[in-house]
């Protein structure tokens, strides 16, 4: 399934037409499974080489379950949420210890310190966005996050944009402010930059969030 800006395509494409676009449809598919098969292909067929390693050690962290897990845990989308959790239990701008080292554990476990070079920290950065693109994607398409209490009614667009940006502040900001972690500063971008990108126009949404 194709991961848009705007929307999830659900039409069948085959790897080998969507390896035209490389490495742009890595980018833009939203299943794990299929992410890993463009890059087998592109590996097949010598494309970006230069890259190809961090593409490869991006993925085995952020789906390590991979081939053998059902559905496969997201560990990006993981981190996600235990930034939003560190948020949510901070003291001031500090999160709780147990918070904290829930975050440090799993950062250590993908690997983020490991992504200095100016290549890596560009790719992670890709990931980054494709995460914080894939979560947009994921919260639209599900009814119940639309709806407001008790399914009594729909929220306006403008009112679900202001929600959208709200969870991505959250993660994207007051998480790394209360724990810090191994490149922040590419996911805080990552974003930010998702939001504008898929909803563009919107930065003063994004500002009001800071007052």
């Amino acid at each position: 399934m194709e991961l848009n800006t705007q929307q999830i395509s659900a039409e069948n494409r085959s790897v080998e037409s969507m390896m035209l676009t490389w490495p742009e449809c890595f980018y833009k598919e939203k299943e794990a499974e299929t992410r890993f098969a463009l890059l087998e292909e592109a590996q097949r067929q010598e494309l970006t080489p230069e890259e190809n390693g961090t593409r490869r050690f991006l993925l085995a962290h952020r789906y390590p379950g991979y081939p053998g897990e059902t559905p496969l845990t997201d560990h990006f989308l993981k981190l996600w949420f235990f930034l939003i959790f560190a948020a949510d239990g901070a003291h001031g701008k500090k999160a709780s210890k147990r918070d904290a080292k829930a975050v440090a554990d799993l950062v250590t476990e993908l690997g983020l310190a490991s992504l200095q070079s100016e290549t890596d920290r560009h790719l992670l950065y890709r990931e980054f966005f494709h995460t914080a693109l894939l979560y947009i994607n994921i919260s639209l398409s599900d009814r119940r996050y639309s709806s407001i209490f008790l399914n009594l009614g729909k929220l306006s667009d403008e009112k679900l944009k202001q929600k959208v940006a709200k969870d991505l502040y959250k993660a994207g900001v007051l998480g790394p402010d209360a724990v810090g972690f191994a490149n922040d500063d590419l996911w805080r971008s990552a974003l930010k930059d998702a939001f504008h990108s898929y909803f563009p126009g919107s930065e003063d949404v994004w500002e009001s969030l800071k007052k």
